[in-house]
């Protein structure tokens, strides 16, 4: 697994872990794990999503638009 995967799967291990406590937290306890919960599922939203840059959007336009000489 390389860096993306494993933090994508720590992240899961910790809405995991976050799921099986929360039954049996009190009122505000489980307020702030479901704030934690949604920040680790942003997390995994945003490792999931491939990022470009500049230069990788350009070589993508071109790559699909061939030109005809």
């Amino acid at each position: 697994m390389d860096r993306r995967q494993n933090a994508i799967a720590h992240f899961e291990g910790l809405i995991r872990d976050t799921d099986q406590v929360l039954p049996a937290c009190s009122p505000t306890l489980k307020a702030e794990l479901e704030a934690e919960r949604e920040y680790y599922t942003l997390a995994i939203e945003a490792l999931r999503t491939p990022q470009r840059t500049e230069t990788q959007e350009a070589l993508l336009r071109i790559t699909q638009k061939p030109r005809e000489f």
